[in-house]
């Protein structure tokens, strides 16, 4: 007489032995057979190793940019925003 606890034990058993027959434990992700692998996955070369940028911007271009920049946007020492609240707080006279 085969207890529930033996039958399932044996289909355990037969389940692992079937998987242990195959290169991965769900088939739905193995790689396809050589035959069927595109060439991504085979042999093919990743790429030419060229960019198709075009030609770069003239000197004149680029010089005049980084100056617009450097004279509009940067600053050498930029102001923090609560400065002049602080320079106001301890200013000559104002504080106890």
């Amino acid at each position: 007489m085969m207890t529930p606890m033996t039958g399932l034990a044996g289909n355990h058993i037969k389940f692992n032995s079937t998987i242990s027959k195959m290169s991965a434990p769900y088939p739905g992700r193995q790689s396809p057979s050589p035959e069927r692998q595109t060439g991504a996955q085979q042999q093919d070369i990743p790429g030419s190793g060229k960019t198709n940028v075009g030609k770069p911007p003239a000197h004149e271009h680029s010089q005049q940019s980084s100056e617009d920049f450097r004279d509009n946007v940067l600053e050498s020492n930029p102001e923090h925003p609560l400065e002049k609240i602080e320079a106001e707080k301890f200013a000559k006279g104002k504080h106890d």
